[in-house]
């Protein structure tokens, strides 16, 4: 018995022994699993958190984007009408007005900064707050006259006559849009010397739309004669629509062969004129030393030490003359740059081309061009708000005897515009400040593809108590 006890016993101690390793391994095993289960839920829990975190960050400050964009057109509102504190709106000035706007959870707050800029510009500082979250836009805002809503627009007459006289009127870069709020807009009416002349509006092509505005294309550009909008004629008073010195209706005008249909609106007055001031010109072609080579060569030309010396853009009228002299003497790749200050009358006649870039041609005088002379003005779009032409101090445009006037920009002439057996094309709008015979197209095909952008044209100013277009010229986000 003794030898089986023992081997009995052996046999289960061998027995035990062989089942502990088993045991341990499962338990390790068991444990090894728990722990990477553990460190997957802590891994997917922290995932979870950032990426709710982030979730709410990124909520956040596109909400405080959109209200940043909300406080620009709040202060748009305002200073169209009137301030918070009852004051003219124009002259609302505010460091930092705060609001809360009423969009739910969590609360959202504007602070608004207004502070005058360069041209008569306004820059509007908006600051949108949303739960710790702050995002910042800076709006330049320029305050212009409906006036610049017209084509073509005048308190005096507007003069169509001689066949084959046209004022063709095409939206340049908003085709699907209202644009312009008027072709043409007369303070005393429209005169026709009879059946031939005409006054269109028509639009451009949609594969048209993918180009950069104020670019010179105007060349290139496609017309859709079948897509013809109505031509809105605003007349303001006693205004008149007369054809051979004979009162009509617009229904009269049809029958008469002047092509025009559409719609008449009639006010006590046109929108006030806005002003223009001439010293941010002046001292914009002051600074302007892109031509100083073209100065130097023509003084040396014409014996004009003054000239030859001269390195800003501001000239008197005879080095004008001199300068335009020389130019026409020299390849045609020879282009003035910038603003381009003459304080009396610039005549361009003879032949040739004269060509500025990124600027504007300003006199305190009449401009004349004629005699197969081309003048073409162009901008890019760091310049696109520039005007091409301004007259000051009465005077007037006079495009005749063939001539040729391609612009970028805002035509604004204080005294009479006459285009008399001409060309003219305009990527913007025209403005005659004359009371009486505003603008005259004799015989001349006049083509006006407007651009809104004149809205956002430098100094010019509304008169006080006059109705205002706030209209944003850039945006940009601030840090």
């Amino acid at each position: 018995m003794p030898p089986k006890l023992c081997h009995f016993q052996d046999h289960l101690s061998v027995c035990q022994c062989g089942s502990r390793p088993e045991a341990g391994f499962a338990l390790l095993v068991t444990l090894g699993i728990i722990m990477v289960v553990s460190g997957l839920s802590v891994s997917f829990i922290a995932f979870m958190n950032r990426a709710q975190t982030q979730a709410g960050e990124r909520y956040r400050r596109t909400a405080a984007m959109a209200a940043a964009e909300a406080g620009v057109y709040r202060a748009l509102q305002i200073l169209e009408a009137v301030a918070p504190d009852g004051s003219l709106g124009r002259d609302w000035r505010p460091v930092d007005y705060s609001e809360v706007l009423q969009a739910g959870s969590p609360e959202t707050r504007v602070t608004l900064s207004v502070s005058d800029g360069q041209g008569g510009a306004v820059l509007v500082t908006s600051t949108g707050q949303v739960s710790g979250v702050s995002r910042r836009l800076r709006a330049r805002v320029h305050l212009a006259s409906p006036a610049l809503l017209a084509a073509v627009y005048s308190p005096g007459v507007i003069y169509i006559g001689e066949p084959p006289a046209s004022v063709s009127v095409i939206n340049y870069n908003e085709p699907f849009l209202q644009r312009p709020w008027a072709h043409i807009a007369t303070g005393k009416g429209i005169w026709f010397t009879g059946p031939g002349v005409a006054i269109k509006g028509m639009r451009t092509q949609s594969d048209m739309l993918t180009r950069a505005p104020n670019t010179p294309v105007v060349r290139d550009m496609r017309i859709v004669s079948s897509s013809r909008d109505p031509v809105r004629l605003m007349l303001a008073g006693e205004s008149e629509l007369l054809v051979g010195g004979v009162r009509r209706n617009v229904e009269e005008l049809r029958t008469v062969g002047v092509d025009i249909d559409g719609v008449v609106i009639r006010r006590e007055v046109l929108p006030s004129l806005p002003h223009l001031n001439r010293s941010f010109y002046r001292s914009l072609a002051a600074a302007n030393m892109k031509n100083a080579k073209y100065n130097e060569a023509a003084g040396r030309f014409f014996g004009d030490s003054e000239l030859a010396e001269k390195r800003d853009s501001l000239y008197s009228e005879a080095q004008f003359a001199r300068l335009h002299s020389y130019l026409r003497s020299v390849p045609p790749e020879a282009v003035l740059d910038g603003t381009i200050y003459v304080t009396g009358v610039v005549e361009l006649l003879g032949s040739g081309r004269l060509r500025i870039t990124d600027g504007a041609l300003v006199c305190e005088g009449s401009l004349f061009v004629g005699g197969n002379v081309h003048l073409e003005i162009v901008h890019s779009v760091p310049t696109r708000t520039l005007p091409s032409v301004v007259t000051l101090d009465d005077g007037g445009l006079k495009v005749n005897s063939r001539g040729f006037l391609r612009v970028d920009g805002l035509v604004y002439s204080s005294g009479e515009i006459e285009f008399d057996n001409s060309r003219v094309e305009v990527v913007g709008a025209i403005l005659s400040a004359d009371s009486n015979l505003g603008f005259r197209n004799s015989g001349s095909v006049v083509t006006i593809y407007y651009d809104s952008v004149i809205l956002g044209t430098p100094a010019l100013f509304v008169p006080k108590g006059s109705t205002i277009i706030a209209w944003v010229a850039s945006w940009e986000e601030l840090p």
